[in-house]
């Protein structure tokens, strides 16, 4: 905005409100952006840490966008740095650290959003695949990873084996049984309740250092967890992916907001000095 004549204060007072205003709102902006960049460090690390425990089963590249938005969260606070001093100190040259900045997180995360969107739609196949896979290698020395994996997941959402309507039959193939065997072996993760004591509805503790049990097929369906975990892990994982996805998406679009407030506030310092 140009002022015309040598005595204009009208004038004068309009630019000076104008330019007040757009600090008020790049401070603003600051502060909304430094929320925001914590929300997207707790929700990075909220999801990398709620599936740490099933990394065998986790698609490759499912932790990338987590990554990407820890990583945004940490910087934020140096790139609000830069926008707030600039804007009190009207240096221009912060502020355009301050523009570039925003530009490299909008990218990063417009490109993680997207990512992660693509890559929920295949998710589920993943996730199978690497189930079904890593059931052969429970139990056995070397792969204790696989062993730990399966009984976290199976502890934890209360299921046993992959997708059959009888859970604990997909471990037929890893123990030798079919559904007609008199005895049944599997997880004792699988398991509802274990015990040394004998009753309905409890499994006998397994041997020690083995991590799997021996029971009855007449018995399995009061001991055993009925349901496949498939199911449970791929809806959760999903939806993860698509909260992180959105998160990523919204902070992208907030710094838009911040790039154009900084632009206006870059070219209004420039034209103080142009007409001093």
């Amino acid at each position: 905005m140009q002022c015309n004549g040598e005595v204009d204060t009208f004038c004068a007072a309009i630019k000076e409100t104008m330019t007040k205003l757009v600090k008020y709102l790049v401070f603003a902006f600051n502060l909304l952006f430094v929320i925001a960049g914590l929300a997207v460090l707790i929700v990075g690390i909220v999801i990398r840490a709620a599936y740490n425990e099933y990394f065998e089963f986790v698609p490759d590249g499912i932790f990338t966008t987590p990554r990407i938005l820890i990583a945004v969260g940490l910087i934020t606070f140096v790139v609000a740095f830069f926008g707030c001093c600039g804007a009190i100190r009207d240096s221009r040259w912060m502020l355009f650290i301050f523009m570039v900045a925003l530009g490299f997180l909008f990218i990063l995360e417009f490109s993680a959003a997207i990512a992660a969107y693509v890559m929920k739609g295949s998710i589920s196949e993943s996730i199978k695949n690497k189930m079904d896979s890593s059931m052969d290698n429970f139990d056995k020395e070397g792969k204790e990873g696989v062993t730990r994996t399966w009984d976290a997941l199976q502890a934890d959402m209360h299921c046993c084996g992959v997708d059959n309507e009888v859970g604990f039959l997909d471990w037929g193939t890893r123990f030798n049984f079919t559904n007609t065997s008199p005895n049944v072996t599997v997880p004792s993760s699988c398991c509802m309740k274990v015990s040394n004591d004998v009753e309905e509805g409890v499994c006998p503790m397994p041997e020690e250092g083995s991590f799997v049990v021996t029971i009855s097929q007449k018995d399995a369906g009061e001991d055993l967890w009925k349901i496949g975990c498939y199911e449970k892990l791929a809806k959760g994982m999903k939806e993860n992916v698509g909260a992180v996805a959105g998160a990523a998406l919204a902070v992208a679009l907030v710094e838009i907001v911040g790039i154009v407030l900084s632009y206006l506030l870059y070219k209004e310092i420039g034209s103080r000095y142009e007409t001093v």
